[in-house]
């Protein structure tokens, strides 16, 4: 007699992300057992029937199906020479197999799912198991970077997907495969962990050496007056409790190659910034998640963001944030070392305006020391005209003249969001880029100044809009709720 079962690892998953089978055979008979190994592209069995949205009446497949649907010859090579499994009297097998790399795309729905399993004397049938797919709902992604050794664009995301009263931590990763054509391919997201409803502000740090160049990496969110953070080879996340509610987590959390993940978290009153260090390899268990600092904020920020300088500024941090004076905007700067405290915050007037909701602000630094901070204003709320403002600071911290201002020009409809990046492939500047959401979703890059065009591609940008830099293209991330995250070139 043998027990044969498929189970999804899960109840429920996100559209995009992987659907792994956990496939069980028991032998309580008293012969051995032999059939195809179930994670190989191996002969028609086992098969799978797969009821649900897109297959009312049942799919039925298998692995050498597909592979010769999909012309994969590599898999049908594969075919001939996979080993087979034997399991002996009184054994049990267990093993994994990704079904949706097998479908390559589920719609969301409820799914049924059976299996029958033949080999050497055997014949087994597993119960029918049911899974649901979730259309994608992001309330919370940010993209992680560095800088890029071999010119392509990388590296790693995150997002946080809330269903009903739950939410869950994902990842995933994207690299520019194809550069010479603008194509930024993006890996299915993989499960991290699950968090609170009221999880939020997740970040991947920005680090100025290749974002691989360590094995581990690192995400940070927070949830309440905790900001926590989960390196790859950890199930269980670190957690540093601060002693008053925050009003958010800075992004982009910043790493600098063999030093701690750190983030800045800004206090709910806007009286105070902390700065927070995660290492999973400390050698003190109370540094693996540590307050360093505490330092004071001359004003309440509106919009903030973090950066760190390439090696030969000493890897020193940049803060920046904007915020909303009667009709006047105007913008901090500070730096701070990996072991200090913020230098003493000094300001510039970013002239008349209001800041765009939903427009994250930019910070760069490079390699002379300067930084560059730049921000996305409503310049004529009745006339739809906007422009980006971008202050600039020396080595020694001072403001470098008078903020330069780009018009971006008239706009056919009101913009509801926007977004800013500046590529700094190797420690400089090298693109500026601007992306404006209108309320009729058309986006709209920066193409020279004053003139705003279509991006080659229409879809629904994520909140904020995130940009991706690549050798010659910069990307938009979009979701669809249906299918999930994708790139495409501005």
């Amino acid at each position: 007699m043998t027990i044969y079962e498929v189970q999804p690892e899960h109840e429920e998953y996100v559209v995009g992300e992987e659907v792994r089978l956990r496939i069980t055979l028991e032998n309580h008979g008293a012969e051995t057992v032999s059939f195809p190994d179930p994670g190989r592209v191996t002969s028609a069995h086992p098969t799978y029937t797969l009821t649900g949205p897109g297959y009312p009446d049942g799919l039925t497949f298998s692995q050498q199906s597909l592979a010769r649907e999909n012309r994969a010859p590599d898999l049908l090579q594969a075919v001939r020479t996979a080993p087979e499994i034997r399991v002996e009297p009184g054994q049990k097998w267990e093993g994994l197999l990704p079904l949706s790399g097998m479908l390559r795309s589920l719609m969301p729905g409820e799914y049924r799912l059976a299996s029958r399993l033949q080999g050497t004397g055997l014949d087994a049938k597993s119960p029918e198991r049911s899974f649901r797919l979730d259309r994608l709902t992001p309330i919370s992604v940010h993209l992680g970077q560095g800088t890029l050794p071999l010119g392509s664009g990388e590296g790693t995301g995150a997002f946080i997907h809330r269903a009903g009263s739950a939410g869950t931590l994902y990842a995933f990763r994207y690299s520019e495969r194809r550069p010479d054509i603008s194509e930024m391919h993006l890996r299915a997201p993989i499960r991290r962990m699950a968090v609170t409803a009221g999880a939020a502000d997740v970040g991947v740090p920005w680090k100025n050496s290749p974002l691989f160049d360590e094995l581990l990496t690192y995400i940070i969110w927070r949830e309440g007056q905790s900001v926590k953070a989960v390196s790859d080879i950890s199930k269980t996340p670190l957690s540093v409790e601060l002693p008053e509610p925050l009003q958010e987590v800075v992004r982009p959390p910043l790493k600098r190659s063999s030093e701690p993940a750190e983030a800045l978290a800004v206090s709910a009153g806007g009286t105070s910034v902390y700065l927070v260090r995660f290492s999973q390899q400390a050698e003190e268990p109370a540094k693996a998640a540590e307050l360093a600092w505490k330092a004071a904020l001359p004003e309440k920020p509106g919009l903030c963001g973090a950066a760190i300088a390439p090696p030969e500024q000493g890897s020193r941090r940049h803060f920046a944030f904007a915020v909303q004076q009667g009709e006047e905007v105007r913008l901090y700067h500070s730096r701070y070392a990996a072991q200090a405290q913020p230098e003493p915050f000094r300001s510039v007037s970013l002239g008349r305006g209001r800041l765009l909701p939903h427009a994250p602000l930019a910070l760069a630094g490079d390699r002379e020391g300067r930084a560059y901070a730049s921000v996305l204003l409503v310049t004529d709320e009745a006339l739809h005209r906007y422009a980006r403002v971008e202050a600039a600071f020396g080595s020694a911290g001072e403001p470098l003249g008078d903020p330069k201002v780009t018009d971006l020009g008239r706009q056919p409809a009101r913009p509801i969001a926007g977004g800013l990046l500046y590529a700094c492939p190797q420690g400089q500047v090298t693109r500026r880029d601007a992306v404006l959401l209108l309320e009729d979703g058309q986006v709209l890059r920066l193409a020279a100044p004053g003139e705003m065009r279509p991006v080659s591609v229409r879809g629904i940008p994520t909140r904020p809009i995130l940009l991706a830099p690549g050798r010659h293209a910069t990307y938009v991330l979009y979701f669809d709720p249906n299918d999930g995250l994708y790139f495409e070139p501005l």
